[in-house]
């Protein structure tokens, strides 16, 4: 009798360890089906990061071509102003000539006046 208790006690033993083992792979079951959402979620989410990141540097890549265009138009524009202003240096220049010139003129006028006034003056003396 006591050998058949001690068998049917390790019967139960088994079959408590089988139960046991039986939950415990449940278990991990349970928590590989969890991991196995977690790294899809994971996935979905290096995906739409990756999405946006391309994203992102695309409206970059757009930024630093706008900013080119940009500083080409005003390296442009500078040109452009450099060639006015240089030009104008040459007209202010031309207009001081011209300037120098009129003033030549009257000294030249006053001269003439000078000396007309002189030869009458030299006349009215004879």
């Amino acid at each position: 009798a006591v050998a058949d208790l001690k068998a049917v006690v390790e019967n139960l033993q088994q079959e408590f360890r089988g139960a046991s083992l039986r939950a415990e792979v449940g278990e991990l079951q349970r928590h590989m089906s969890q991991l196995q959402q977690a790294m899809v979620e994971v996935q979905e989410r290096s995906g739409q990061g990756q999405d946006a990141l391309r994203g992102g540097l695309d409206e970059l890549v757009q930024v630093v071509e706008a900013v080119r265009h940009a500083l080409c138009a005003s390296e442009s524009e500078v040109n452009e102003l450099r060639k006015a202003s240089e030009h104008c240096q040459e007209v202010l220049g031309a207009t001081a000539s011209h300037g120098q010139l009129e003033e030549l003129q009257k000294r030249l006028v006053n001269m003439e006046k000078a000396m007309e006034m002189n030869t009458a003056k030299v006349e009215e003396a004879y």
